[in-house]
């Protein structure tokens, strides 16, 4: 699984202090691997950020 696939189903978005993560594995946003490689990373840059104090 490469990062590049990771990133096409999960978008994350920064509002303020607020990093929005959405799942786009349609039809039912299932959690194959992708998907949880992708909310790993996102996660990861959460923590790894001062600016981000809410996950959504």
């Amino acid at each position: 699984m490469t990062a590049e696939a990771a990133a096409s189903v999960v978008e994350l978005r920064q509002d303020g202090d607020v990093l929005l993560v959405s799942i786009h594995n349609p039809p039912v946003n299932a959690l194959g691997a992708a998907v949880r490689q992708g909310l790993v990373a996102a996660m990861e840059q959460a923590d790894a950020s001062a600016a981000v104090k809410a996950v959504v």
